[in-house]
């Protein structure tokens, strides 16, 4: 009796293509973002920036939602940092610093990352209490980052209401990167 035994080479390429795809969403470059708004609500300028330059903050509260370990660091020269640990969809493992200051502008300034995101925060007194006006650019994001903006939107409005704030403005635009 011969037994023939026939090994298939399918399952080996659709394994190494998910790899691909998997690699490709979790590290190539491949868009810029820029986003911007307008917050309100009706409390004071004052306490408005104190909570902004917390780290626990309406526009950090998504990444620190998303973190499975919070380490926060000393800072010299004001502000507040944080190390943020955590895997994102059960597949992509992520550490990446949070820091959060005031600018010279009076501003605040929250940084994700070394070179990731940047969001800068104006906070102006208005007829019915205090506008925030929220500007964040991130060049060279991923696709992860795109599937986590997705994933996040349909919260954000609910996240802004918990913390007292209502958006009247929001824009993004999206640009490929060539080369």
């Amino acid at each position: 009796m011969v037994v023939w035994y026939s090994f298939s080479t399918e399952g080996f390429l659709v394994a190494g293509d998910v790899f691909l795809v998997l690699y490709l969403v979790d590290t190539v470059p491949l868009f810029d973002l820029r986003t911007e708004g307008a917050l309100e609500t009706e409390k004071s300028p004052v306490p408005v920036r104190e909570k902004f330059e917390e780290l626990l903050n309406p526009i950090a509260a998504f990444p620190v939602a998303w973190a499975d370990e919070i380490h926060e660091e000393s800072t010299d020269g004001g502000g507040a940092t944080a190390v943020l640990k955590g895997t994102l969809l059960k597949l992509f493992r992520r550490e990446y610093s949070l820091h959060v200051t005031r600018t010279n502008d009076d501003s605040v300034q929250i940084q994700f990352g070394e070179d990731e995101a940047a969001v800068k925060l104006s906070i102006a007194p208005s007829d019915d209490g205090t506008r925030v006006t929220v500007t964040s650019s991130h060049e060279r994001e991923r696709l992860l980052g795109l599937l986590y903006l997705v994933l996040q939107s349909p919260f954000k409005q609910r996240v802004l209401k918990h913390f007292g704030y209502q958006s009247v403005e929001n824009s993004t635009k999206i640009d490929f990167r060539f080369g």
